[in-house]
């Protein structure tokens, strides 16, 4: 079976803990996730998605954004997820 095409295994992260957000990056690259990581909401709203994530890990009690409040706003601009 041949391996997944690169953009298969994408992870978004967003949080706004620098230990949590490096521990969870360190966790999914070692299974193989390419991981892009913020640690806020508006930074999130403010970068370029990577191809057809297959999985978002948001925060929800962040300052500023919440978690659920950045998917509603990347919804909003007919994002893909």
């Amino acid at each position: 079976m041949p391996p997944p095409p690169p953009y298969a295994r994408n992870v978004v992260l967003v949080d706004d803990d620098s230990a949590l957000r490096l521990a969870l990056i360190f966790m999914l690259e070692l299974e193989g996730f390419a991981v892009t990581a913020h640690d806020s909401g508006e930074a999130l709203l403010l970068a370029t998605l990577p191809p057809a994530p297959v999985c978002m890990v948001l925060h929800q009690n962040m300052g500023g954004l919440t978690g659920l409040e950045a998917l509603a706003a990347l919804r909003a601009r007919n994002q893909n997820l």
